[in-house]
């Protein structure tokens, strides 16, 4: 009995632990390693505790050894951190958003690293990811992600053999997220787009008129302006993909 509890526990801790590196709100640089190693332990405390999880099959714990479980404990990482995986989707487009905003006004120099994944990425990346993550929070996006995850300890008991993933369903969301991340930039690039377009013109006709000394301040001042006018449809745009939450995880679990 102790021995299945151990091997069920460390099971349940891998699947956990892997969803919750994969997953940009509750992983990444966002929070401390402790408070990662609290929340997984105690996830795992809590659904062990409820009878979500059924032990391991005694029959399979007298013959797992050590290779056996190696496999199983690979086989839970690889379904956590495809769940993880999936749920970071949602958040991926306010990014590539964000630094396409950045790029057409002028601030690709302009970069800092982000907490969140150790690489580098600028101002206006940052600030949609991060308004991104906020409105996940409020919509309980990530209370949808904890159902999915629960449900998965359900259909796929620890220990069992890995199921079909969609891979096919996860290619193209992946796929889809960078046209996702263009519809949410697509009113202040094509504010931008334009502003360069009459500068373009302007030149033509003024050829005094130097571009690089006045036209990308001028980028910069229509994209600050369009930003601001506009972010009430950016953030509309961002919710649109959030509520794809739970076709994600339906896709994933059943």
């Amino acid at each position: 009995m102790i021995e299945q509890t151990v091997i069920t526990l460390i099971l349940v801790l891998s699947r956990i632990g892997s969803f919750l590196v994969a997953a940009p709100v509750y992983g990444g640089g966002f929070a401390p390693r402790m408070v990662k190693i609290g929340l997984v332990f105690a996830l795992a405390v809590m659904w062990m505790g409820s009878g979500t999880v059924e032990p391991v099959n005694q029959d399979s714990t007298a013959v797992i050894g050590w290779l056996g479980l190696g496999i199983a404990t690979v086989r839970e990482c690889v379904l956590g951190a495809t769940i993880g995986y999936c749920f970071g989707l949602l958040l991926e487009p306010a990014r590539i958003a964000g630094a396409y905003i950045g790029q057409e006004m002028g601030l690709t120099l302009a970069t800092v690293v982000d907490p969140g994944q150790n690489t580098s990425s600028n101002v206006f990346g940052q600030l949609l990811e991060t308004i991104a993550i906020l409105l996940c929070l409020g919509a309980d996006t990530h209370l949808i992600v904890l159902v999915g995850l629960h449900m998965t300890f359900e259909l796929w008991p620890c220990g069992s053999p890995l199921p079909h993933l969609p891979l096919l369903e996860i290619v193209h969301d992946t796929s889809a997220i960078h046209q996702w991340g263009l519809l949410i930039a697509a009113p202040v690039g094509i504010c931008t787009f334009l502003t360069l377009i009459i500068l373009a013109l302007t030149m033509k006709t003024s050829p005094q008129l130097n571009l690089f000394s006045v036209g990308f301040s001028v980028r910069l001042a229509a994209g600050l302006v369009a930003m601001f006018v506009l972010i009430p449809v950016c953030l509309h745009a961002i919710m649109r993909v959030l509520l794809q939450a739970d076709v994600i995880i339906e896709r994933m679990v059943f």
